[in-house]
């Protein structure tokens, strides 16, 4: 389940159309027509990836990974900043996630969007009480959030991410959630490991609500 996004396109004075890279990249026939591969086979058709609401575009990958949980091996997305967005997302929005699945609908009112809409449909055709109901257990505020990804999606090997200076702020957050999302049977840093790396380099000249919000994530750190 690899989360991708595409951005809005600006006009220039001159008239030229601007947009990100990886907006081009994915609105290009080398994407949407990528041959089979299991690097590039998503749970989110292509429908999903480039709807240009974002919030949209989330609610559709977010369900349609979801509802082939047993099927993912990797979680992830391009920037570490999107995937912590992403269990935000979840964390705010799984009853409406847990609805569907068990309706085997996608909410036209939560995605208006026909072309990503009609694709996610299709996705979750059928609807599936028993997956429906496995998920809000997991989902519960009242259960505890550690392993959260490895417990929704309990094949998953690793959390897939890139960090670039400017998410440097998001560094950090994501150890600590790596550490809380994959147990013990799959890759994951140790507390003491991760308490070493976040107290040595990651918060080196932290200010004062990076602290904090470190602190917050992992007790006891010094």
């Amino acid at each position: 389940m690899y989360l991708l996004f595409v951005k809005p396109e600006i006009r220039t004075a001159s008239g030229l159309v601007a947009r990100p890279v990886l907006t081009s990249y994915y609105k290009s026939r080398h994407f949407r027509e990528r041959p089979d591969s299991p690097y590039t086979r998503y749970t989110s058709p292509n429908e999903a990836i480039l709807c240009p609401d974002s919030a949209q575009s989330m609610y559709a990958q977010l369900l349609c990974g979801l509802a082939r949980r047993g099927e993912v091996l990797r979680v992830g997305a391009v920037f570490a900043s999107a995937f912590l967005r992403s269990v935000k997302f979840l964390e705010a929005h799984w009853r409406a996630l847990c609805d569907d699945i068990r309706a085997g609908r996608i909410d036209a009112v939560r995605v208006t969007d026909p072309a990503c809409r009609d694709a996610v449909a299709r996705v979750v055709a059928r609807p599936d009480l028993a997956r429906g109901d496995a998920i809000a257990s997991e989902s519960e505020p009242a259960v505890s959030s550690r392993f959260i990804v490895r417990r929704l999606w309990p094949r998953t090997k690793n959390i897939d991410v890139m960090r670039v200076h400017l998410s440097c702020p998001y560094t950090f957050l994501l150890s600590v959630r790596r550490s809380t999302c994959l147990d013990q049977r799959g890759p994951r840093l140790s507390m003491d490991a991760l308490r070493l790396e976040l107290g040595g380099e990651h918060l080196r000249g932290a200010g004062p609500r990076r602290l904090r919000a470190a602190r917050a994530l992992c007790p006891g750190l010094d």
